[in-house]
């Protein structure tokens, strides 16, 4: 977590600064810090920026870390330029991991109980009719 969060923190900040963006004077957390944070939120933490600001300061990432109502309108001055940079990470991202495998797995989605699979209107024919080899029951409905 901790490398993925240097590595976004060095691309947000070296595209601002490519983007020509200039941080308030007045201002102690860069913007490319408070863009980094909302990225730890949004991955670790569910989108909750509390808990991602209170890490940050538990670890010591950023020589200040704002208070989330600072955090919060910082961000939303921001907003401009946050999906530019989303788009950016999200390519970058896929060029360094182009190599991954992934594994797809199927699971039920049942219509109805199994002992009403013969009164079902939604899904008629036998074709719908299933089994689940790790729960050893049969269903209905769809396997997607």
């Amino acid at each position: 977590m901790l490398s993925r969060l240097i590595a976004a923190f060095c691309i947000i900040d070296d595209a601002l600064q490519a983007m020509g963006y200039k941080d308030d004077p007045q201002a102690k957390t860069p913007a490319s810090a408070i863009l980094t944070l909302a990225l730890l939120a949004a991955l670790e933490f569910g989108g909750k920026h509390n808990k991602a600001l209170a890490l940050a300061k538990d670890l010591g990432l950023f020589t200040h870390v704002p208070s989330p109502s600072r955090f919060n309108r910082r961000l939303h001055a921001l907003y401009p330029l946050l999906l530019p940079l989303l788009h950016l990470l999200a390519q970058v991202w896929k060029h360094l991991h182009q190599a991954q495998a992934y594994a797809l797995d199927t699971f039920p989605l049942p219509a109805c109980e199994n002992i009403r699979a013969p009164r079902s209107r939604l899904f008629p024919d036998k074709a719908y009719r299933g089994f689940i080899p790790s729960k050893r029951v049969y269903f209905h409905g769809l396997k997607l």
